[in-house]
């Protein structure tokens, strides 16, 4: 049995007689050897050597009285120092993983949302593009920031927009924007180069902290001289069924009037 006697460093007076050394008393290795002919000797030493081992006995005892762990002097320093710092690695690598799976999980997250984003903007930009009419985001001063694909194929011909900026100069227009800004809706017909639009403007200031409106625009000269067209003939319409009542009520006096004129000629030419 090894065992090597450890005291502890420091000097502490306990009792009145005892004391607590400095220095350790005994360095080397304790070994107890017995003949070979002291079977029975051996055996009784091998019993109570497995009997300290199992029950702690040692231990207890140097931390009784010497206030320290026998298995803390029997672990050299170097293997504490290579189990700290395996314990530390292993502490670290589980932090790698952690922040490694964490950042693989959000990555992952983030570019589903982004597909899933992509896929509702290429639908709303579908449906923008699908409306007839001319749709388009203008800020307070007239600036075009947005248009859908109806109003980028007629820009030039809608006479909305001037220029290569797409900027709006009508003044009826900018005043019906500035209107929009106030009351948030706007509405209003107005004639630009013999075409008609009827222009919606929306505040979508409400939405988010964007400043711009929402301007809809719909050619409705066709549908205007449609109307103008078909007043006109409703007019010429009432005009035919006026002459015609009037024709009417007109013919039969007149057809009265010459009953009686052909019943006299008649009298006048038998001498009655």
């Amino acid at each position: 049995m090894n065992k090597t006697l450890c005291i502890m460093p420091k000097v502490k007076k306990m009792f009145q007689d005892y004391y607590i050394l400095d220095e350790e008393v005994y360095t080397e290795d304790v070994v107890f050897a017995v003949r070979k002919e002291d079977a029975v000797l051996g055996k009784i030493i091998d019993k109570a050597v497995y009997k300290l081992r199992t029950q702690d006995v040692l231990d207890r005892v140097q931390r009784k009285w010497f206030l320290t762990s026998i298995l803390e002097d029997a672990l050299p320093r170097q293997f504490i120092y290579v189990w700290l710092a395996v314990l530390l690695s292993g502490i670290a690598g589980f932090f790698v993983f952690l922040f490694w799976y964490i950042h693989k999980h959000t990555r992952i997250l983030v570019e589903v949302r982004t597909r899933e984003l992509n896929v509702e903007r290429m639908r709303l930009k579908t449906v923008l593009d699908a409306i007839p009419q001319y749709l388009l985001e203008v800020t307070p001063e007239g600036q075009v920031r947005l248009m859908n694909q109806r109003a980028k194929k007629d820009m030039n011909q809608n006479a909305l927009c001037s220029g290569d900026a797409a900027v709006i100069t009508q003044p009826a227009i900018l005043q019906m924007i500035k209107t929009a800004k106030n009351d948030s809706f706007a509405q209003q017909e107005v004639e630009i180069n013999q075409k008609i639009y009827r222009i919606t403007c929306s505040d979508i200031g409400g939405l988010s902290e964007n400043e711009n409106v929402i301007l809809l625009a719909e050619d409705v000269t066709l549908r205007r001289i449609q109307e103008k067209q078909n007043i006109q003939n409703n007019k010429m319409m009432a005009i035919g069924e006026l002459a015609s009542g009037i024709s009417h009520e007109s013919k039969n006096p007149l057809e009265i009037i010459c009953n009686y004129c052909y019943a006299l000629k008649k009298g006048i030419l038998h001498k009655k």
